[in-house]
């Protein structure tokens, strides 16, 4: 972004034509960071990072590299209105009834089918990955090789 906010202000102009696809990205890069920057300025610190993640998530979206029906379900969270259809916690010791109901949730989205059966199948594995201090790093539990949805990171 810095190149092209150097490359737009310059006094001499670019002899060469840009190709009308180049152009138009050049353009609509320089008014994303021209947005930010001039709405930046009248937010607290603290709401920065909100905007940031507000127009990542738009431009992300924009271009389809971003499923929103997982987005939505990481930033809401799951409810379960049907308390007598879903399996029962596997071991109430270490996972919520809330946490419980977002896994059984989360298995309804089609790139996380099947982590709820996972979980139940390898309670002791499972627990051991919650209790890691840095489970980011660690391998998922019962990730199968025909399953990599399960240990792909969001976007």
């Amino acid at each position: 972004m810095l190149h092209l906010r150097n490359k737009l202000s310059s006094s001499a102009p670019d002899p060469r034509p840009l190709p009308s696809q180049e152009r138009i990205k050049n353009l609509n890069d320089f008014h994303t960071y021209a947005v930010y920057k001039y709405t930046s300025r009248g937010l607290f610190e603290r709401h920065k990072l909100l905007l940031s993640l507000q127009m990542c998530t738009k431009i992300l979206q924009t271009v389809n590299q971003l499923n929103v029906e997982e987005f939505q379900f990481f930033m809401r969270g799951g409810s379960v209105l049907d308390h007598s259809a879903q399996p029962s916690n596997p071991d109430r010791s270490w996972m919520s009834e809330e946490a419980w109901d977002n896994i059984t949730e989360l298995d309804d989205l089609q790139n996380f089918k099947g982590i709820a059966s996972s979980l139940e199948g390898a309670v002791s594995e499972w627990e051991a990955w919650y209790r890691n201090p840095t489970p980011e790093t660690a391998e998922l539990p019962g990730a199968q090789p025909h399953e990599p949805a399960c240990a792909r990171k969001v976007p």
